[in-house]
């Protein structure tokens, strides 16, 4: 069985928060992402028990592929037990697609081409200090990153099913 979860409200609505101004500082390392989490909490944990539940291929992704991605990836790896290191490093792979999909967005989209362009450079990159940042924040806040997963509702028997189905021995 497919299954998909699909959020259907614009980018600009679907953060907690005003989008990003050109000359916008970068906010405190992190916190946008607490706020993005916090926000999306129900979204998270249907996510996870969707990946946790059964053996069908799994494909996560969000309108940049790097924020509301990066959160549910660095969530699920830090479950799974892999370092903070090894979930900074896998985040910053995005930015290799950040100069594809620009030239793509060029030819195809102009005018998503264009408001790329009119972000911030911080607001485009991925940065392993903020991942890092965000799942310290959540641990300080709740003490694991387990202990904010059970906050979302996330079972313990979701957290041993996705570690018996996406952990080798």
């Amino acid at each position: 069985m497919l299954r998909s979860i699909t959020h259907h409200s614009s980018r600009r609505t679907s953060y907690p928060f005003k989008w990003a101004e050109p000359d916008d500082p970068e906010p405190p390392l992190g916190e946008d992402y607490v706020a993005i989490a916090e926000n999306g909490a129900r979204a998270l944990a249907t996510a996870l028990g969707v990946i946790a539940e059964g053996e069908h291929p799994v494909v996560f992704h969000c309108a940049a592929g790097k924020d509301r991605t990066g959160i549910l990836a660095g969530l699920l790896l830090s479950a799974l037990g892999v370092s903070d290191e090894t979930i900074m490093e896998d985040y910053e792979l995005t930015n290799r697609s950040l100069a594809d999909h620009l030239s793509w967005a060029k030819v195809n989209d102009p005018e998503e081409a264009a408001e790329i362009a009119a972000r911030p450079t911080w607001l485009l990159r991925s940065s392993g200090p903020v991942m890092k940042a965000f799942l310290e924040s959540l641990r300080r806040r709740h003490g694991s990153i387990e202990g904010y997963l059970h906050g979302l509702g996330v079972k313990g028997e979701t957290l041993d099913a996705l570690r018996v189905r996406l952990l080798e021995a």
